[in-house]
């Protein structure tokens, strides 16, 4: 069974939120011991971060589903983590992203996981 998170993003992140926000997200990558690659899962690339999105997986079997948050707003977005160890990251970049822009509402199958 899948252990997911889900998001809106009802208004876009302004410029400056976004550039706090990426690079918080490039710092949580580099200290994280928690192996993490591209948004496509393949083994030697890095999480991409850039002016419009963050995006990320676990590495193999470690992974899941991609994890991309967009500066644009959006009705619905989610990612399917199995609970996998990656999962702790996706939770952190989704707190952040909330952090600056509150109006993102976020939910999840686990209980209290963005209290």
């Amino acid at each position: 069974m899948g252990y997911t998170h889900y998001w809106k993003i009802r208004k876009s992140f302004t410029n400056e939120a976004w550039t706090s926000f990426t690079n918080d997200a490039k710092s949580l990558f580099a200290s994280t011991k928690i192996p993490l690659v591209g948004g496509f899962g393949d083994t030697f690339t890095t999480p991409e971060v850039n002016r419009n999105v963050v995006s990320f997986n676990g590495l193999e079997d470690d992974g899941h589903e991609t994890c991309q948050i967009t500066k644009s707003a959006c009705d619905f977005e989610f990612c399917k983590t199995a609970h996998k160890p990656y999962d702790a990251v996706v939770v952190q970049v989704l707190k952040l992203a909330r952090k600056y822009n509150p109006s993102i509402e976020l939910s999840s199958d686990g209980d209290g996981v963005f209290d």
